[in-house]
């Protein structure tokens, strides 16, 4: 659970730092066709989508394996019947 937990907080973070380069990117457009910096905008962002994109991936995947985990944990109750016998297990 801590795992998840700093993977969430880290997929945060990598969504934040998307928003605020494309919020600086689109807040300053003018700037960036002036300066003829468009490629670069575009890598910048690039790279901060694919570093959201890891950290959101790294936490799913954390996440399933701790659902299967404590699934894995649940005691089940099941009962099976032979020739008209039942036996039970807790």
């Amino acid at each position: 659970v801590r795992q998840l937990r700093v993977a969430s907080h880290i997929a945060q973070q990598a969504e934040g730092s998307l928003l605020a380069d494309l919020d600086r990117a689109l807040g300053a457009i003018r700037t960036v066709r002036a300066s003829r910096a468009e490629d670069r905008e575009a890598a910048r962002l690039d790279d901060s989508a694919g570093r959201a994109y890891h950290a959101n991936l790294r936490m799913a995947r954390l996440a399933a394996l701790s659902g299967l985990s404590a699934f894995a944990r649940t005691p089940t109750r099941f009962g099976v019947s032979i020739e008209g016998r039942r036996w039970r297990r807790d």
